[in-house]
């Protein structure tokens, strides 16, 4: 490489050459000529200039007055400012013991004096093509990380804007029921005279208070980002009751379909929220309705059962029954046999949250064209 010249694949780059010989440095700025030069007769002046001005590459003498190059390369690659300037240690002939102290403090090469132009203008253009690599490496990570957080930020909006459209679908879904309900008890309300309404809107008016509570709740649980309703000791047998009077508006429910309850005595009470239970028990005695539409001899059994320190409460049905090929994904939220506009998947997906959020679990057992059993099990 003849004196002054520039790689061809890099431009000039800015070089500080800490040497205190001025011969040896008038012939190194010689030899480098085609770069942006600074020179430092000694450690402080160097280790001054570059906390002024950075340089992508120090030639540094060992050997200098004050502060030796040791102590300079150490404050270098010490210094965030400078951490990433190539460094080559300049060192007398066969003094191999200062070349390893200069990698150990992490110096990037090594010239050994004398040394010819030759060397020097190789030596540099390898440090130089190095530091561009490392340089660019660090351009190119820096951008992914800026992308990547940019992605992370999207992806967060996306899944935040699908949980809103599911809680969404969700709060629509479990009104549904109640809401039926309720026009149903105003519908007979309608058909009675004055005098015998009394009860029905009674009926009305408890279902319209769950409707105000259910939406009550979730607007504290969104303001305090934790659950609104606080876990009490719940019976069972009395929440299951309630259900049947419940959906006794249901003209499925209430003429279509032979509805028995098997409740166990004595069951002890499950600390829960009671308005987590009511709505798998709807969920479940809903989807149990919607699968015995079509069947003459419709029956449904609702069923308690306490064993092993394990409550169970039972929805079973002899209905269409359940494809074994669908009961992989029946807490899919996205999944639904049901045909567009009547089912959104939502409802067996809710209850299995609800069950595992009690240290419990929603079974279901299904045979295609014979009916399903739905088990929520949850602990004493």
């Amino acid at each position: 490489m003849l004196e002054g010249s520039v790689t061809k694949e890099w431009p000039a780059a800015r070089i500080l050459i800490v040497e205190d010989n001025e011969p040896t440095r008038r012939m190194m700025a010689r030899c480098l000529s085609a770069h942006a030069l600074s020179e430092a007769g000694d450690g402080e002046t160097a280790l001054a200039h570059l906390a002024a001005q950075p340089v992508d590459l120090v030639l540094l003498d060992i050997g200098l007055p004050g502060i030796d190059g040791f102590q300079v390369l150490e404050r270098i690659k010490s210094t965030p400012a400078t951490a990433q300037t190539a460094v080559i240690v300049v060192t007398a002939h066969g003094q191999t013991d200062e070349i390893v102290k200069g990698f150990q403090q992490q110096a990037d090469d090594y010239l050994i004096k004398p040394f010819r132009p030759e060397e020097l203008t190789a030596r540099v253009s390898a440090a130089l093509r190095l530091k561009h690599a490392l340089d660019e490496l660090s351009r190119i990570n820096a951008d992914l990380e800026v992308e990547v957080q940019a992605r992370t930020r999207q992806l967060l909006a996306q899944q935040q804007f699908a949980l809103l459209g599911r809680n969404s679908a969700q709060i629509a879904h479990n009104l549904n029921s109640p809401l039926a309900a309720l026009l149903g008890y105003l519908e007979l309300a309608l058909a009675k005279p004055p005098e015998q309404r009394e009860e029905l809107l009674g009926r009305c008016r408890t279902v319209a208070a769950e409707m105000q509570g259910a939406i009550s709740r979730l607007l504290i649980g969104v303001r305090s980002g934790q659950a609104a309703d606080t876990p009490e000791p719940q019976d069972l047998n009395a929440l299951v009751r309630e259900q049947a009077q419940f959906w006794h508006v249901n003209s499925q429910f209430r003429y279509r379909t032979r509805v028995s309850l098997e409740l166990a005595d004595g069951l002890p009470p499950v600390v829960a929220a009671r308005n987590d239970i009511v709505q798998v028990l709807s969920n479940l005695i809903d989807n149990a309705l919607y699968a015995l539409r079509d069947r003459p001899d419709a029956t449904l059994v609702l069923r308690t059962a306490c064993a092993a320190g394990l409550l169970r409460v039972t929805v079973e049905d002899n209905g269409t029954g359940i494809a074994p090929e669908h009961l992989g994904r029946l807490f899919d939220p996205t999944f639904t046999t049901k045909p567009m506009g009547e089912g959104t998947g939502l409802g067996l997906a809710s209850c299995y949250e609800l069950a595992t959020a009690y240290n419990g679990r929603l079974e279901i057992a299904s045979t295609l064209g014979q009916g399903t059993r739905a088990t929520l099990v949850l602990p004493t």
